[in-house]
């Protein structure tokens, strides 16, 4: 795209009343494509991952994590137990043109903020909802938080050794996953929108990101018997693997303390430059001829005349058992 060109989304307002990572995410990537945000908060403390750490950063009184994924957005702050808070707010939507919320189910439309509400103050908005475990079913109720959904979908099962328990991801990609499919829902919406003129309802949750993330192992268990997968590392390294892998270890230990004390060759000193080279005989190969002889003895001339060693270099690889 030409540095000159607007994004796909300029000039569009999307109003987002989530908190946490996943809606915020999800706006975050709309921002991305060029439209305005403007985050909702409450008056006094605002959204509650203000005060969500990773580490004892702080960037202004609150959490890195928050000026991470809330950049660059306006804040809105809005009481909405207060009648003229609400009504300045639905005054807002009737111009925006994407609506994000990520409430517990049954609280948005007890603030008369619901999509069938919305849709009478503005037909052309998109409204998205983010929630733990969609809107029906049993677990509607329960908390709706990453690792709770992680446990809850199986993935933290996928995550682990054969001989450990459930292993949590060092991410929240319940979240973000849930975020990136909310703003896919929500550029097909505003293309449906093109053609026919009204707005669409969005919806997704933590548990359906999740589900989606594991499409490969869980179409392959409903269509083989259902059995279970494998988990990751499952299988132990062989004794004669283990002795194998050793043996290359302490000769690419040699190799590269010999580089070291060759410091004037570009190919030996540096990261990045120095790549190992297996040359073996196999077994029932023909012996070097004359010529091959004769071009390995120039190789190495040329090699020692450069500063290099004239020993080729061993493998490194690990070799497969």
């Amino acid at each position: 795209m030409a540095a000159t060109a607007e994004l796909p989304l300029t000039g569009l307002v999307v109003v987002d009343m989530s908190q946490f990572l996943s809606g915020p995410y999800c706006s975050l990537r709309l921002l991305d494509l060029g439209a305005r945000v403007i985050k909702i908060e409450r008056p006094n403390g605002g959204d509650l991952s203000r005060r969500l750490y990773l580490s004892d950063t702080e960037i202004g009184g609150d959490s890195t994590i928050f000026h991470a994924i809330n950049r660059a957005k306006e804040s809105l702050a809005i009481d909405l137990k207060d009648v003229a808070d609400l009504a300045a707010l639905r005054g807002l939507l009737a111009k925006a043109d994407v609506l994000i919320q990520n409430f517990r189910p049954g609280v948005i439309e007890r603030l008369g903020l619901d999509f069938e509400a919305v849709r009478k103050i503005n037909p052309r908005l998109v409204y998205a909802s983010i929630s733990g475990y969609g809107e029906k079913g049993p677990w509607v109720k329960r908390p709706g938080q990453d690792l709770l959904a992680q446990a809850r979908s199986g993935v933290m099962w996928l995550n682990g050794d054969e001989d450990q328990g459930p292993v949590p991801f060092g991410l929240a990609i319940a979240d973000m996953l849930a975020g990136s499919a909310a703003a896919q829902g929500i550029l097909a919406a505003l293309v449906r929108r093109g053609v026919t003129g009204t707005g669409s309802h969005v919806e997704t949750s933590l548990l359906e990101a999740l589900v989606d993330f594991q499409f490969e192992v869980l179409t392959t268990h409903l269509n083989d018997g259902r059995r279970l997968p494998r988990r990751s590392a499952s299988v132990a390294p062989t004794p004669i693997c283990r002795r194998l892998t050793a043996s290359i270890r302490r000769r690419a230990a040699i190799w590269r303390s010999r580089c070291r004390r060759s410091r004037s060759s570009p190919i030996c000193w540096g990261s990045k430059s120095l790549r190992p080279i297996a040359i073996s005989r196999r077994r029932g190969s023909r012996p070097a001829t004359r010529s091959r002889r004769s071009s390995r003895k120039k190789s190495r001339r040329r090699r020692s005349r450069n500063g290099l060693p004239s020993s080729s270099l061993p493998t490194s690889g690990v070799p497969r058992c």
